[in-house]
């Protein structure tokens, strides 16, 4: 149970520390895109008078394209994340379930039994 235990709290941290740091590399490349948009904005004069928007553009383009890169990845994490947490249930729940018949000396599982273990794994969860 304890080592359990350290695995959850390991999983919980590295979690957290990865969606953190996609998060702030997101928001650090935002910063950057929002940036140049206002630096185009501000000097729009000079930017017309020489031809300069496909540049700026180009720019902009590419911070947020970085940008998105990072939020995607950070939505790719979050929904393994949730698609492992639903899952891990199922397959404990049925692991459970396989151990006791296993395990059993008259390997038969009734309702009330069956009921019991999914109200009981459903309270802890």
């Amino acid at each position: 149970m304890k080592n359990t235990l350290k695995y959850a709290i390991l999983h919980r941290d590295i979690k957290q520390s990865n969606f953190s740091t996609f998060k702030e590399k997101s928001l650090r490349e935002a910063d950057k895109r929002v940036r140049a948009a206002g630096e185009l904005f501000a000097s729009i004069g000079v930017v017309k008078m020489f031809a300069w928007e496909s540049v700026f553009l180009r720019d902009v383009s590419n911070f947020r394209k970085l940008e998105l890169k990072y939020v995607r990845v950070s939505i790719l994490l979050r929904v393994m994340n949730i698609t492992i947490a639903m899952v891990l249930a199922k397959v404990a729940y049925f692991v459970t379930l396989v151990v006791y018949l296993i395990f059993d000396e008259d390997a038969h599982l009734d309702a009330s039994d069956v009921f019991t273990t999914l109200v009981l794994y459903e309270h802890i969860r």
